[in-house]
């Protein structure tokens, strides 16, 4: 069996924690004597091609201009030539790519692709459902907004990558479900999958982290760290825990809020948390590097990411669990099927403020029970969060597809 991976921003991917989410697949993968292949449009090396414990990483325009269609271009003599040698038998996509072109070059070739559920629109209901509280009028409006976003996105875009889609990896029920239900797409070809991580501990001669602002020199006692991940795509979601915060300041102060993530909204969050009087106490830090983020969770003492949907920041929920963290989840998307809410971390909903300010101030109140629970969030990740029950699942599902009849 020889699979191909194909991703479009080779550079992005190892600057962040996702190269780290896939790279134990990868090599467990080739482990079991299965020919992987990695090809992107350019490595930051420099070099045309590389190995790496048996996975060999092409860069196809390493010394060529061009944008994704170019990069598709020479993806496609890739698999071509590769055809009348070795064939490939399946590419698994980690980014979309122009759907009519990936159509034609599989009429030529005969290849069987898989995608990720992330390089459909999914996640963008998921954003819509993260804002819904009780209230009848918004259930109304967010029941509309998806009816509209979902009519546009399926009809313009997603339809076409299920047409040659041969597979898709998911990594919930609801995404299994939406799928089948709204996607009408077979639940024989959605095949379910575990992320996994891997944690490093952080270089001593990295620059140290800043030190706490807006402490008090009449406090005694130890300053409590919220880390918050937020990529900042609507504003709502993070001014949320803002207002919650808020309300836990004011009985706590030396509790402190650090929010790492920056997108569209990310002065509309900064202006927020000025207007709620948080600037001693909540500081935004941006986009940081993978080892910079693993020396905050290992200072933190409670890692939120109430993000719905599995991308990069679930990753360092993962991080947070296996270093003994509590973690707050969302309890819509993925997590809600992973997170025993109150046994191994917390499941709140984004909407809620009253809700997330009353868990906040109770785990500060409480900390003879965060023992217990940190020890099962550990134990949690390891059992879930492993390479070799990911790969069981990717093998399985792999022969499944190649067992299959080509989606033409």
């Amino acid at each position: 069996m020889r699979v191909l991976f194909a991703v479009s921003d080779f550079t992005k991917l190892i600057r962040t924690k996702e190269y780290e989410r896939y790279w134990p697949i990868l090599k467990e993968l080739s482990s079991l004597g299965i020919d992987v292949d990695v090809c992107a449009p350019w490595s930051p090396s420099g070099r045309e091609e590389e190995v790496k414990d048996g996975v060999h990483f092409f860069f196809l325009c390493q010394n060529q201009r061009g944008g994704t269609y170019q990069f598709f271009y020479q993806l496609s003599q890739f698999v071509i030539n590769a055809h009348r040698d070795f064939p490939i038998s399946i590419i698994h996509f980690l980014d979309p790519f122009p759907a009519y072109q990936m159509s034609i070059l599989k009429k030529k070739v005969g290849t069987r692709f898989i995608f990720d559920v992330t390089l459909l629109s999914i996640s963008e209901l998921f954003y819509l459902f993260n804002k819904s509280s009780e209230s009848l009028r918004n259930q109304i409006q967010i029941a509309l907004k998806t009816a509209y976003l979902f009519a546009i996105n399926y009809f313009s875009r997603d339809r076409d990558f299920l047409r040659v889609a041969d597979g898709i990896f998911v990594y919930s029920p609801d995404e299994r479900f939406f799928l089948e239900r709204y996607y009408f797409y077979p639940d024989s070809r959605i095949f379910f999958s575990y992320r996994t991580a891997i944690i490093k501990e952080p270089s001593s001669d990295t620059k140290p982290l800043p030190a706490i602002l807006g402490a008090s020199p009449v406090l005694t006692d130890a300053p409590s760290i919220f880390l918050l991940f937020s990529e900042m795509k609507s504003q709502d979601e993070t001014v949320q825990v803002l207002r919650a915060f808020e309300r836990v300041v004011i009985k706590r102060r030396n509790t402190f809020l650090y929010i790492i993530g920056s997108g569209p909204s990310y002065r509309r969050v900064e202006y927020e948390l000025l207007s709620l009087a948080l600037g001693n106490y909540a500081f935004m830090l941006g986009e940081l590097t993978t080892e910079e983020i693993s020396r905050w969770i290992q200072m933190a003492d409670v890692v939120i990411d109430l993000n719905p949907t599995l991308r990069q920041g679930e990753v360092y929920l993962i991080e947070a669990m296996l270093r003994r963290k509590l973690v707050i989840a969302s309890e819509l998307g993925g997590w809600a099927h992973i997170i025993d809410n109150g046994v191994d971390g917390f499941l709140v909903r984004p909407a809620d403020v009253e809700s997330l300010s009353q868990l906040m101030l109770r785990l500060l109140q409480n900390r003879e029970m965060w023992g217990e629970i940190q020890n099962k969030a550990y134990e949690k990740a390891t059992q879930v969060f492993n390479p070799g029950k990911a790969v069981d699942f990717l093998v399985k599902a792999y022969q499944t597809v190649l067992e299959r009849e080509v989606r033409l």
